[in-house]
Parts: C-alpha cells; structure tokens; sequence
C-alpha cells in the first residue's frame, strides 16, 4: 500500500453512475422514474407506493379534511352535513389569520356578494329574493374555503383526486346504472339531486374531466393514469347520453381551444382521438339525431324545429323574456333568486305572443338571468370574478415548471367550457363552480411554493429521499 494512502483514505466501491461505468447489458437502458438499476438502492417512493406521491409529508389539517367532506356531501349526496363541514373549514382557518392570503378572486367573489345583498333589499320579491341570498352566501364561502385550504401542490392534488373520485362512483356510475336500467328522461341519461338535471350532471362531468386531466400533469403513478384514461372516455360518453347541446359545444370549444397555440404531438392526439372515437362509437342514435336539430338553428325561425319536443323555441322565447326584464330593470333588477316571478309578470305583460315561455320559469340562460336579477353591474361583476380565476392563473403560471403550466390550463379550460355551456342554462349559482373557481385561482400559488421549497432543500443524493424527517427532542 502507498504511504501516502491511509485506510481512512482508502477507495471503498462506488455504485455506477456514468454510462460508461455500467455494466455492458446495462448500457442505454432507459430507468423508469421511481426506479433504479439492480443493484442501486431502492427510491423512497418504490417503497412507499404509488400513493407517496399524493400523502408524503402531508400535513392533514382539519379545514382541508371538514373542505373534502363537504365535496363529498354535496357531489354524492350520501352524508349530511355539508353546511356545517364548510363552517368548521371557515373557523378553523380563520384561527390561523396570519397564514391567510388576499387575492384578486376573493375581491370581486366579495363584490358579487355585496351587490347580491342590494338586489336583495331591493327586490319586489323579498321573501324568495332572502332565501336565494342566503343560499348564494354559503355557496361563496364555499368559493372563498375552496381557495384558502389549497396551499401546497399536495393539497391540490388530493383535492382534484378527491373530486375526481367523488363524481366517478356516485353521479357517474349512478346514471350509468339509471340508464341501463331503463329509468332515463326521454331517453337521457340523470340521476338523482341535481343531477336529476341531465344538463347540469353533463356540465358538471366536463369540470371534472379538465380535473382529472389536470391531474394526469401533477402525478405520474400508473395507477392514476389508468384510473384518468377510464374516467374519460365515460365523462365523455355521459355526456352525450345527457344528450345537453350546450354542454356538447362547451366540450367542443374546450377541446379546441386546448389545441390551439400548443405543440401539438402525435401521442396525447391520438389518445384524444382515441378517446373521443370510444364516447362516439358507444353514443346511441337519439343522441346524434339530437345533436343534429343544430342545423336548424335560425334566430329568424324563432328556434322552430330545432327539437322534437320545441325547447329550443320555447327557451328562444324566455330569453326575449328575461331580456325584457333586464332591460326594466338595468341597475338592481329584479333581486336574486325572484327572476321566475318576474317572468311570469313580463310574459303577461308581453301578450299571448309569449304565452308559451310564460309562468315561473328559469332564464336557462346564465347571463341573462344575472342580467334581469342583479343588472348589469351584477353581471359585470361576475364576470370580473371568473375572469379573476381564469386569467390571473394565466400570467402567475408562466414561473411554473411545462407540466405544472399545463395542469393549470386544463383546470382553466373546465372554466372556458362553464362559459360556453351557460348561454345555454343557468349555473350561476352551483356549488361546484365556486368548488372550482377556488382551486383555479389558488393552483398557481401552491405550485410555485412547493417548487420553491424543493428547491430550497437542494438536489437529492442518488437513492434517496430529497428530505428527512426532523429529528426533535422530548
């Protein structure tokens, strides 16, 4: 041995690393993420499971636990409760004040709020005007709740996960079971609850869909992506049998828009096209000979012979209604919640001309309904509150990493798709929207930190987890 090269000092072997430091039958093998050579030490994650990537380090706080129980309670309907769960998340994190954020979101979501209460006193109807309030209110702390418990990457994906979940095996499976099972309205597909509503169960399984595709960005285990690639194609083929005209363009202008301006690659096309051809090929005749009265679209007709049943002339006839009111009443119109009174007033006062969209009926349009019920300063106000969620994320995404950018895009692209579906119903007031408009505009925020503190903690050693756990004494 070298006098210059003691034992402390002595080389001691060194796992391969280098290509050319492998063994031959080893060289130009691709290692899978998660995984490493034989040989190499196993990664905290191939032992953990493949659920390490939603739980690892969580910190499982009781406003974000009592926030998924109220999802749970107001998706699947199956738990009570759902009020007082939301209540709990709102105290529980208003003990933590010096933790909360301000955001342009909760601004405007205030404003809406505030300009909601005016209508209010305002309203000719007060009794129903109240009850729509109130009922408005507990659904905007939902919005702001929604926005507040989302603070790391892990909390987004276990929301979105979560939600996910929630839709696939109750409203999903349960109008799947409903229609198979014969019980349909007129041959579309619903379930129960507001989804008894085949439009507002169609919409809400497109919001679901830009979930779980935004999920698919934040989370590379093979059972997630297995889970995402047979949840799409059903979300997709549900809402075709809902047979919602308005949330099939929706999803056809989401699509589109998701496509444009991008790299488009040969993988992620064909799986779309793949998908959608499944949705397509499974679609019953009823659909596609309802999805063909569009040709017959005409303004000028009065919306004649667009449908067997004439709701599309019928909903042509309540929208000159509920533009009627709107322009009576330009500023407060008529209160929250009192459109379907006024409605029936206007259609009187219009003539026999309109006796078919009469009586106390919905506006089935979002933004006309917000018209006649909160003005137009409502209506502005609403719009600056989605725009809020839609295109602040934009901008504050551009410092995220290529698959974190894109997961906020498909989440924003479920709110494109809400857009466009509302021409054609009235959403303005789900509690889903605001479930979503939550998550939308504090993703950003919560990709950003998470990476900033991976990056804080520097570059892990080969084989092991990128942090410990803190050792403390008693």
């Amino acid at each position: 041995m070298s006098p210059f090269v003691t034992p402390s000092t002595a080389p001691t072997h060194r796992e391969p690393t280098r290509r050319q430091d492998r063994p031959s039958g080893e060289r130009g093998r691709r290692v899978p993420r998660g995984r490493s050579l034989p040989g190499a030490p196993m990664s905290a994650t191939a032992r953990r499971g493949v659920f390490a990537e939603y739980f690892a380090g969580f910190d499982w706080d009781v406003s974000f636990l009592a926030f998924l129980y109220y999802c749970f309670a107001v998706i699947t309907f199956y738990l009570p409760g759902a009020d007082i769960a939301i209540v709990i998340a709102l105290v529980t994190l208003l003990l933590r004040a010096k933790t909360l954020r301000v955001h342009p979101y909760l601004l405007t979501l205030s404003l809406v709020v505030g300009w909601t209460s005016l209508t209010m006193l305002n309203s000719e109807f007060r009794s129903a005007s109240w009850l729509a309030w109130w009922t408005f209110a507990k659904t905007a702390l939902v919005g702001v709740v929604s926005f507040l418990v989302i603070r790391t990457r892990t909390h987004l994906k276990i929301a979105l996960a979560f939600l996910v979940g929630c839709f696939f095996f109750f409203p999903l499976r349960g109008a799947f079971f409903n229609y198979f099972g014969g019980y349909t309205l007129s041959g579309r597909v619903l379930w129960n609850h507001t989804y008894g509503n085949p439009n507002e169960l169609a919409l809400h399984g497109l919001m679901f869909l830009s979930a779980a595709m935004a999920l698919l960005f934040l989370v590379k285990n093979s059972l997630t992506r297995l889970g995402i690639l047979t949840f799409a194609p059903l979300c997709l083929l549900l809402i075709l049998f809902t047979q919602s005209r308005g949330t099939f363009l929706a999803a056809v202008a989401a699509g589109f828009v998701g496509f444009v301006g991008q790299r488009i690659r040969l993988r992620p096309l064909l799986t779309v096209v793949v998908v959608a051809g499944i949705a397509a090929w499974f679609a019953p005749s009823a659909v596609w000979a309802r999805m063909g009265g569009l040709r017959n679209v005409s303004i000028e007709g009065g919306m004649k012979g667009v449908d067997e049943g004439n709701s599309a002339e019928q909903r042509f006839l309540i929208a000159k209604i509920a533009a009627g009111v709107a322009e009576s009443h330009p500023l407060l119109g008529v209160g929250i919640g009192a459109y379907p009174q006024a409605n029936s007033l206007m259609a009187a006062k219009l003539g026999s001309k309109f006796a078919f969209g009469g009586g106390a009926r919905d506006a089935h349009n979002t933004y006309l309904l917000l018209a006649a019920e909160l003005g137009v300063p409502g209506l502005i106000a609403f719009g600056v509150m989605i725009l809020s969620a839609i295109v602040i994320p934009r901008f504050r995404a551009r410092s995220l990493g290529p698959e974190d950018r894109q997961a906020v895009r498909m989440m924003r692209l479920g709110l494109l798709g809400f857009l466009v579906a509302g021409v054609f119903g009235s959403f303005a007031y789900s509690n889903v929207l605001y479930i979503v408009l939550g998550l939308v505009a504090a993703a950003p925020a919560a990709l950003s930190m998470s990476a900033e503190q991976s990056r804080s903690r520097g570059p892990a050693r080969r084989g092991m987890p990128s942090s410990l756990p803190a050792l403390t004494g008693a």
